[in-house]
């Protein structure tokens, strides 16, 4: 498969990735680096809101259907979300009809009318949106990982706000929030597939584009981290949830692309020890997964769930297994090289398909603001060695730990059971320091 990307600025400086693929459809990305981490207390959901507003109707087509049924006819779709740290809107389309495609999108940002019927619609259906989330189980367990490791509700599953906030938001809100957090200097597009004539594709998003402002959109919150030992209770759950975070060695800098893709070696031979340990082995949960939480710059998160009399002993087995992979340097180059075959049928994957190379290509730019190069990148990961993996991954216990879990309530010191299995780690003191007992009705924002 063909990978040639190339990344073009706009006179107004909107930065644009076009990566020709032989596939006979065509995908947008706009993308706006803002999301409700630039939110304050008051404002939580605003964005999310504004990304409703945006897509319900313009001076040329009046309704949400007046869009999808023109669409339709060309072959092509449309939709948006809200996170952390994104406002995205993004469709797909029949390659010979990218221009209406390019056309819909510009015209939902610069024309979306903001009626005060439609806001009102919008405004129950949000709720209900919210209402839904609420009950979900992933997001009761991310918004308490939000609220008492961070500093805010920065990496809370859903962006949708509190239901007072909701109720709150005015036409005129709504309106002096889109204008202030969208502009070319936070815009990113990113085409994907068929790419007919790369300079026709040019001209129409100078022409269509042109009218987002160029102002400053600055970043209003980080992440902090708070590390610490809490309990979630959640009593209507049958299984207790266990997380085991830290913070990455490495990560934001591209000069530290081996010392990254090192540490993520490591921590994928600590996640099969972990299965075959906890799961093959005693049988006491049905999977266990080391993952990332808050996006690629988060934190490790080491998740698994049990039933509440076995909290300890999976406890325990986590941290005896993290320390003995730890110090025991157990990596070999049979794994290493098996691992790389795995890798490569990943690639393949990946070369084959759009959706992922299109959000590869907006993250890596977002992040390092240069253009993906997955040959250079793969040829970087293939030349790893085990000495590579051992030297950085270094330190990483040497981080502070924390343990979250949610569920019912269970009588277990996990931070003493983890202190006590893998004594030369870091894990947060547990004095002060566990929060037991919160309720879900609690946790919504």
């Amino acid at each position: 498969m063909k990978y040639n990307p190339s990344l073009h600025k706009l006179s107004n400086g909107v930065a644009v990735i076009l990566d020709p693929m032989d596939i006979e459809s065509t995908s947008v990305k706009v993308s706006f680096n803002t999301g409700s981490r630039d939110e304050a207390p008051h404002e939580y959901g605003i964005t999310h809101f504004c990304e409703h507003m945006l897509c319900k109707g313009t001076k040329r087509f009046l309704t949400r259907k007046d869009i999808t049924d023109f669409l339709q006819m060309y072959g092509g779709v449309t939709n948006a979300y809200t996170s952390v740290d994104e406002l995205q809107f993004h469709g797909r389309i029949l390659a010979k009809n990218l221009d209406k495609l390019i056309e819909v999108i510009s015209d939902e940002l610069q024309n979306s009318l903001f009626d005060s019927d439609s806001i009102e619609l919008e405004r129950i259906i949000i709720l209900d949106e919210l209402r839904r989330a609420q009950d979900d189980k992933e997001r009761q367990e991310s918004d308490f990982i939000s609220k008492t490791i961070f500093n805010s509700q920065l990496y809370s599953y859903q962006t949708l706000g509190t239901a007072e906030n909701i109720k709150s938001f005015s036409k005129q809100r709504l309106l002096d929030w889109k204008n202030k957090r969208l502009s070319a200097k936070n815009c990113t597009i990113v085409i994907c597939g068929k790419i007919m004539n790369p300079d026709d594709v040019l001209a129409q998003l100078e022409k269509f584009f042109a009218f987002l402002p160029t102002h400053d959109v600055p970043i209003l919150q980080e992440p902090i981290y708070k590390p610490l030992i809490a309990h979630n209770s959640a009593n209507q759950n049958k299984n207790v949830n266990i997380c085991i975070m830290m913070p990455p060695l490495f990560n934001g800098d591209i000069k530290q692309r081996l010392e990254f893709k090192s540490e993520r070696r490591f921590l994928r031979f600590l996640e099969d020890e972990l299965y075959e340990n906890i799961r093959q082995k005693h049988g006491l949960v049905y999977n266990v997964k080391i993952s990332k939480f808050g996006g690629s710059d988060g934190l490790h998160l080491i998740e698994t769930e049990s039933a509440p009399q076995n909290v300890a002993r999976v406890t325990e087995l986590i941290a005896q297994t993290c320390e003995r992979v730890y110090n025991n340097n157990m990596i070999t180059d049979e794994w290493l090289q098996r691992l790389n075959a795995v890798y490569q049928l990943g690639d393949a994957d990946w070369f084959d398909s759009w959706k992922a190379r299109s959000s590869q290509l907006l993250n890596y730019y977002r992040k390092y603001g240069s253009v993906y190069d997955c040959v250079a990148d793969n040829k970087l990961g293939e030349a790893i060695t085990v000495s590579d993996i051992v030297k950085y991954s270094r330190r990483l216990f040497d981080m502070p730990i924390s343990i979250i879990t949610t569920g019912p309530d269970f009588n277990a010191d996990l931070g003493a059971i983890w202190k006590r299995n893998f004594p030369n780690s870091n894990i947060a003191t547990a004095s002060n320091k566990i929060i037991k007992q919160i309720k879900n009705a609690e946790l919504g924002r």
